[in-house]
């Protein structure tokens, strides 16, 4: 009996060391504040702005002390807005089994990055009388973020308070990409008086970039000239149509055609022949990288209309 009070006696304690020393091994193990250690093989990767997110990990290894390889635990924890330059900075993060967070950086530059671009559904030239919904007819797309349209602002900077004044004013249109990137393009918007066009002249294209020194012809984007529900072709293709552009004939329509013997051939009666004139002011230096305008004023007999192009000359 003695002995068996005995036994019972020291088993607390005995216990209660063991409890200690596996809470002391758990403790200690747990109590690990040493982060991975994240190796980068350089400080610049190049990849493509429609490269798939595994691209961003090349060269990029992490290794944990305790855990070994956490390489497949790195994330990307966030990327900076893009620079000039077309680059931006990487932050990556690796974890361990503790928690233990490791970070670092490198610069990615996209090789085939290009800012987003406005565009135009019509010329931005408006009868007088209200205001117009200018930014309706304004839209934005880029590579990264496909279309922009919904995003697109507009802040009137010339010394008129309103769009409800006849006269030339200025918008300054921005949008801004998910990549951080805010362009800006500011673009006339015109305001004439109730009567002054009673017909309506169309391009093919409102707003165009083209790059510095290449070739520009600015009578390309002419299209038609509608009065009423009838449109007449400013493409000189129709042979019933004479064009005249600063008062020069343009293009062979309403000669004689040999080489189309059917309705439309041989001589032409000189009275079907309409004659549309397109007084055309050209204002672009493709040489001068900038933001500039083609007018077109298109007169048939007594009906005129009246539209602008946008060029905008890119380095």
């Amino acid at each position: 009996m003695k002995k068996k009070r005995s036994w019972l006696f020291i088993l607390p304690f005995i216990l209660c060391a063991a409890a200690t020393i596996i809470y002391s091994a758990v403790f200690v193990w747990s109590d690990d504040s040493t982060p991975p250690v994240i190796t980068i093989d350089s400080g610049e990767i190049e990849v493509s702005v429609l490269s798939e997110e595994s691209e961003l990990f090349r060269g990029v290894s992490a290794v944990d002390e305790r855990d070994g390889d956490v390489s497949a635990d790195i994330v990307v924890e966030k990327i900076s807005n893009i620079t000039d330059e077309r680059t931006a900075t990487i932050t990556y993060a690796a974890f361990d089994r503790s928690g233990n967070v490791a970070k670092a950086t490198r610069r990615v530059r996209y090789t085939d990055y290009t800012e987003p671009r406005f565009g135009l559904t019509r010329a931005l030239i408006f009868q007088k009388g209200g205001s117009p919904d200018v930014l309706s007819y304004v839209t934005a797309e880029d590579q990264v973020d496909g279309d922009l349209g919904d995003k697109v602002k507009g802040t009137l900077v010339s010394d008129t308070s309103s769009l409800s004044y006849s006269g030339i004013h200025e918008i300054d249109f921005r949008v801004t990409n998910s990549m951080g990137d805010t362009v800006h393009l500011v673009l006339p918007v015109e305001v004439y008086d109730t009567g002054e066009y009673n017909a309506t002249a169309a391009l093919e294209q409102y707003l165009v970039y083209i790059q510095r020194d290449s070739d520009f012809r600015a009578e390309s984007y002419l299209k038609e000239l509608t009065i009423g529900s009838l449109d007449y072709s400013l493409k000189g293709d129709d042979p019933e149509i004479a064009l005249y552009i600063n008062g020069q004939r343009v293009g062979d329509a309403g000669t004689e055609n040999p080489d189309d013997p059917g309705e439309n051939g041989g001589a032409i009666d000189p009275e079907d022949i309409i004659r549309i004139d397109i007084d055309m002011k050209n204002e672009v230096n493709t040489g001068v990288p900038g933001v500039y305008s083609v007018t077109y004023t298109v007169t048939m007999n007594r009906y005129i209309g009246y539209t602008r192009l946008i060029v905008v000359v890119e380095e």
